[in-house]
């Protein structure tokens, strides 16, 4: 449960820096040191400071043990959700920040459970569609989606499956389909048609038309056939 070398709280805000965790005593088998003090104290496996001792606030806090679909505050402040717990000895937590960033993290950095916020990615990816990915400029199938649609591999030709943050994707334009485009961060969003992605571009009819009455097309390096909130 406490790991030598990392430090932890006591009830009253304390910190203690774990040195041993295998001590000769039976019943204090865990030896840690207050860090603002240098004093010792010893502990039950469980982080009792003194089995008889009435005042719970000396013991320690245990570790936050993170689940797959919760989220968190992690060290740093960062909210993250958890989607994915694998078998790396030091960083088996996979996790999704709310920039849509994919992070491995040790299981000792969760601060607290955050209940009243969530990250969502507003759409779901399935094995065997098509998506596209604006930031390298392609088309790519998912051929691997990891529990909790956050993350997956991608197919190639060589046979090896690099691996992408799936914030950066978006569904797959039909031709004449509704979308939202731009041509950087400080532009308004305006209602266009998709009409062709060529060489990494992305193109729709001009002035809002379709193919039905437009053949001309305009380049836009923003694109999303989602709504934008701002």
């Amino acid at each position: 449960m406490f790991k030598v070398g990392n430090t932890y709280k006591n009830g009253y805000g304390a910190d203690t820096l774990i040195l041993i965790t295998d001590g000769t005593s039976p019943k204090y088998p865990v030896i840690g040191m207050d860090v603002k003090t240098g004093n010792p104290r010893t502990y039950t496996q469980d982080g009792v400071f003194y089995v008889g001792d009435t005042d719970t606030r000396n013991n320690l806090i245990p570790p936050l043990v993170p689940h797959v679909g919760k989220v968190y505050e992690i060290g740093d402040g960062r909210i993250v959700k958890v989607f994915c717990i694998d078998e790396d000895p030091d960083h088996p937590v996979n996790v999704f920040s709310k920039d849509r960033e994919i992070i491995c993290l040790a299981p000792d950095v969760f601060v607290k459970e955050v209940t009243d916020q969530d990250i969502d990615l507003g759409f779901e990816l399935k094995d065997g569609e098509t998506y596209w990915h604006p930031a390298g400029g392609v088309e790519v199938t998912m051929s691997l989606v990891f529990p909790g649609d956050l993350f997956c591999f991608v197919g190639s030709d060589d046979d090896t499956y690099p691996a992408y943050s799936l914030g950066r994707f978006v569904r797959g334009f039909e031709l004449d389909e509704k979308v939202w485009v731009r041509d950087g961060s400080d532009d308004q969003w305006v209602k266009r048609h998709f009409a062709r992605r060529e060489e990494g571009r992305l193109y729709a009819w001009c002035g809002g038309s379709t193919s039905h009455t437009e053949d001309g097309v305009t380049y836009w390096s923003e694109m999303t056939n989602k709504e934008p909130t701002c």
